[in-house]
């Protein structure tokens, strides 16, 4: 092949790319293997059959902001990968020591589905090796088909350019799932679509350009927000229902990449760190023009455990892929600025998901060092037991709350009720969500529900918010005479007013976006109700009647707490390394000056992360935890601004842990919530035994 033909086939591909830089992820490969370093892996750069193709200011007609090679690879069993070989159209497969194994021209196969013998390879989902000719799906850029390829004959094309449903602009990443779904991604479009294994489209989803990962049941993504917060969430393949996971909120991150999640609910994402990448350029200067990567370990509840630095070596593509099957990410390492000098490799992101290990596993005796009392509660369908199996409820996570008199109250989302109980852990009593709503005749229009958060007011009023129907409903109690046998006896009834925010949805599932955008719910003395996205990051009011008051297009910080007296402390990270800072405003966002000095949590060297408002007690003493690089902590400030005392925290590892989790009473008592194989347990921590650890520090 000629370097000529090359550079023509790829004009129209080139132009369509431009702004399209760093877009970096990977696909997913379902076979069993054995992790492989890959030290022995070198490729020379060139155009015959065992080298990869560059396209750089050496090659006449260079136009383009950066240099590129090879778009995609996947690493497949026992040491082999496969490298998506864009400037030579081919899809490659190479042993752990650089032995070619295998070349599809992919060109020459697909050419009577071209219009024009132009084609611009972009990405590549591998299904599976085979001497006689490997499985798998690769996307054209220029044509926007995607073409199914095994045996080295072409199975099927599906897709192609254009405004409809199904068609593509500019493809960007390709997915296959273990069940066989093929996922496409449309830079500019901005959607995902997905396909049947036979190529069938099934339906489409928004995308937000952060790249994606995917596994049998979820999409994880990325999405960035107005205050500089990086939302990590996964939705739903099956319904489009999305839920959030955390919020990494360091404001010199960037261009976030998700790389992959592993079965304890760890992530890896490459982030570009603004800070570092003076220092590193001029170190690095001759060999990586295009900077650096921050790949950072993350807890399945937000904590960055490991990072590493990584050159950013694909300027358009997928640098990066993780290998489900051996928890070890890898990615593309080549300078394409500098071929045919230099060569062509697969390096291993070290010690990556392994970090995860080092988590210690909570249990109620080891949560905090601090005094505590621990409640049981038993799964099961009763109304004093927590519904579900511990998978079922570490996925829907019972939301821990309490009102200004002392109440503590868990929402059982499974089982659609609120548990109300006093102080002292004696009164029991539960309001039965689901069961009052069908007595009103709502059920029958509605397939299901997903009672997602809550905010009490007191005993006899709650909120509670319905991502799936986009609803919320405010609940009071009532006294109904009984019409039976014992007329005139009196017997708690619940008053339930349903209010739908369905048409202030950004999107739909109609659109292919999240119906269960707002995830947050909160109110004030007068009764205007907050709901807050925080995937998005955005907020939305109602009245007391229900009606649409105002919007927000962001909050100070993406974790927020609303005290007694409506006002909101949100916890925002400082532009200096290593620190957060509370901000205070009234309930409608505007920043008010409260504390007499700033709240200021440090950590050091490290970056803080998984930082969240506790709660506050009737004295405004605010209750935060934060990771600082070595654990978990818990802070208590005092209205004064002064830290009163700081302890470990062995936080649980789940996704949304602390947003739904953990609470703090009016008295201080901190109630945080765990659910483990045998039972759910309450962890009650009173005010009394922070006093006994202050004393005896």
């Amino acid at each position: 092949m000629k370097t000529d033909s090359i550079i023509n086939g790829k004009k129209f591909f080139l132009s369509l790319i431009a702004a399209a830089v760093f877009a970096a992820s990977f696909t997913l490969i379902a076979t069993a293997s054995m992790a492989a370093d890959f030290k022995d892996f070198k490729i020379s750069f060139g155009t015959s059959e065992n080298q990869v193709m560059y396209y750089n200011h050496r090659i006449e007609g260079f136009e383009e902001p950066y240099s590129m090679g090879p778009s995609d690879f996947c690493v497949l069993e026992n040491g082999t990968a496969a490298v998506l070989d864009t400037f030579n159209n081919s899809v490659k497969v190479f042993g752990a020591d650089a032995k070619l194994l295998e070349t599809v021209n992919v060109a020459e196969l697909v050419k009577k589905e071209l219009a024009t013998s132009e084609i611009a390879l972009s990405a590549m989902a591998f299904v599976k090796y085979d001497p006689a000719g490997s499985e798998f799906y690769a996307a054209d850029a220029i044509s926007s088909k995607i073409f199914h390829i095994a045996g080295k004959k072409l199975v099927k094309s599906f897709g192609a350019r254009g405004e409809k449903a199904f068609e593509f602009l500019q493809l960007e990443q390709l997915f296959r799932t273990p069940s066989g779904l093929v996922l496409a991604c449309d830079y500019a479009k901005n959607k995902v679509a997905v396909f049947s294994a036979a190529g069938e489209g099934l339906k489409e989803f928004t995308w937000n350009l952060c790249s994606i990962f995917v596994d049998d049941k979820y999409i994880y993504s990325i999405n960035p927000q107005a205050n500089k917060s990086l939302a990590f969430y996964r939705q739903e393949i099956e319904t489009g229902a999305s839920s959030m996971l955390f919020a990494v909120q360091i404001p010199h991150f960037r261009i976030a990449k998700i790389i992959g999640a592993d079965k304890a609910g760890n992530i890896t994402a490459a982030f570009f760190d603004d800070s570092i990448q003076p220092k590193l350029m001029q170190e690095n200067k001759e060999e990586y023009p295009a900077g650096y990567y921050t790949v950072a370990v993350m807890s399945a509840n937000g904590q960055i455990i490991q990072t590493e630095t990584v050159p950013v070596c694909v300027a358009l593509g997928n640098q990066f892929y993780y290998s489900v099957n051996e928890n070890q990410a890898y990615y593309q390492n080549y300078n394409s600025d500098r071929a045919p000098e230099g060569e062509y490799k697969i390096s291993q992101i070290m010690p990556g998901f392994a970090a995860g290990t080092k988590i210690k596993a909570a249990s109620p005796e080891n949560i905090t060092p601090l005094k505590k009392a621990v409640t049981k509660i038993e799964y099961g369908a009763e109304a004093n037991k927590i519904s579900g199996t511990r998978s079922e409820i570490s996925s829907r996570l019972p939301v821990l709350r309490c009102d200004k008199a002392g109440y503590f109250y868990i929402l059982d989302r499974i089982a659609g009720r609120v548990i109300c109980v006093n102080e002292e852990f004696t009164n029991i009593k539960a309001v039965e969500i689901a069961k009052n709503i069908k007595q009103e005749g709502e059920a029958a229009k509605k397939s299901g529900y997903d009672f997602c958060d809550m905010y009490a007011v007191s005993s006899s009023e709650i909120f509670v918010l319905d991502s799936l129907n986009s609803e919320y409903l405010h609940i009071k109690a009532a006294a109904r005479k009984d019409g039976g046998a014992d007329a005139g006896k009196t017997e708690p009834a619940y008053d339930i007013k349903v209010v739908s925010f369905a048409d202030e949805s950004i999107t739909n599932a109609a659109q292919g976006g999240p119906a269960d955008k707002y995830d947050r719910i909160f109110a004030n003395s007068i009764g205007d109700v907050m709901l807050y996205s925080s995937i998005d990051g955005d907020a939305v009011y109602f009245d007391e009647k229900g009606g649409e008051k105002k919007a927000l297009d962001s909050i100070a910080g993406p974790d927020f707490f609303t005290l007694a007296n409506s006002d909101i402390v949100a916890l925002s990270q400082n532009e200096t390394s290593g620190e957060a800072v509370i901000k205070y405003m009234d309930f409608y966002g505007n920043i008010m000056k409260r504390f007499e000095k700033d709240i200021v949590l440090k950590a050091g060297k490290s970056n803080i992360t998984a930082a969240h408002v506790m709660g506050a007690d009737a004295n405004t003493n605010l209750f935060m935890t934060y990771f600082d690089g070595e654990a978990q902590k818990i802070a208590l400030y005092s209205v004064t601004g002064d830290k009163i005392c700081e302890f470990d925290f062995t936080a649980p590892q789940h996704g949304r842990y602390f947003e739904t989790s953990a609470a703090a009473g009016a008295n201080g008592t901190l109630y945080l919530g765990m659910p483990l194989e045998d039972n759910y347990y309450v962890v009650k921590i009173p005010y009394s035994s922070v006093v006994e650890y202050i004393t005896k520090k």
